[in-house]
């Protein structure tokens, strides 16, 4: 768990998933909490969305690595959110253009489109992107090895199809959503498309029965306030992930 916050600062990282030491789900952060030998041993990144705080410190990375290995590191999504990611960051305006960029005979970067409900296999993960109900395009992913497979939603508001996807998963051992809001802003949890404890109450209704669900995403000054929320539910399935803690399922 390299980042966990729905915010930023000192000490708190934006949300990025490192699975198997190898492959980066979501890139909020990544560059500021692996080293440049561990960023350059990562084969692939999936974005479930184009948003700042999921997005940012690839071109970071992308800098870092740079003359470090030999083949492209992918960065993986649906089509239309690599075109977002291509046309509003690696611009040659907000930063250089890494996909064309090379120290060698490779790119630096090599965005990989994918069809929803597609399953791909990266460093012996395989993944299946599925929409969920945010504020633009948004995916979701169920990611599975041999040991398993673990559900992650992305940022999403109250949703239905990944969640139909979870039971049909074969040995799901995790899921992983998000809460961002304590419940007194739900009118702006609705707008914006995220949840809050109480709509994320409603959520777990509609999720496997018995599968421990773990949550990033809140936003760092209501930390405190979800937390009590969270416990008041009284649904001992709930976890807070915890930033640098390793989690094996």
């Amino acid at each position: 768990m390299l980042g966990s916050y729905g915010g930023r600062e000192p000490g708190c990282y934006l949300p990025s998933f490192l699975f198997n030491e190898c492959l980066l789900v979501d890139a909020g952060s990544g560059a500021s909490t692996l080293t440049v030998a561990e960023q350059s041993r990562l084969k692939g990144i999936l974005i479930s969305h184009t948003h700042l705080d999921h997005v940012g410190e690839i071109p970071f990375i992308a800098d870092n690595i740079f003359g470090t290995k030999d083949s492209s590191l992918l960065i993986i999504s649906l089509q239309p959110v690599l075109d977002d990611l291509h046309k509003y960051l690696f611009n040659n305006i907000i930063w250089p253009d890494f996909t064309v960029l090379s120290a060698g005979d490779n790119p630096i970067l090599e965005f990989i489109g994918i069809e929803e409900g597609e399953e791909k296999c990266i460093a012996g993960i395989k993944f299946i992107a599925y929409r969920v109900n945010h504020s633009l395009n948004a995916v979701g992913y169920l990611l599975s090895d041999e040991n398993g497979t673990v559900l992650f939603s992305g940022d999403t508001g109250p949703t239905e199809k990944i969640w139909k996807k979870a039971h049909e998963a074969d040995n799901l051992r995790a899921i992983i959503t998000e809460v961002s809001f304590p419940n007194f802003m739900k009118d702006v949890a609705e707008v914006a498309k995220h949840l809050t404890p109480k709509s994320l109450l409603e959520e777990t209704k509609k999720m496997p029965a018995d599968i421990p669900i773990y949550l990033y995403h809140e936003k760092i000054r209501f930390h405190d306030e979800i937390a009590k929320e969270l416990e008041k539910l009284n649904e001992p399935r709930l976890k807070m992930l915890v930033q640098g803690e390793i989690y094996e399922f």
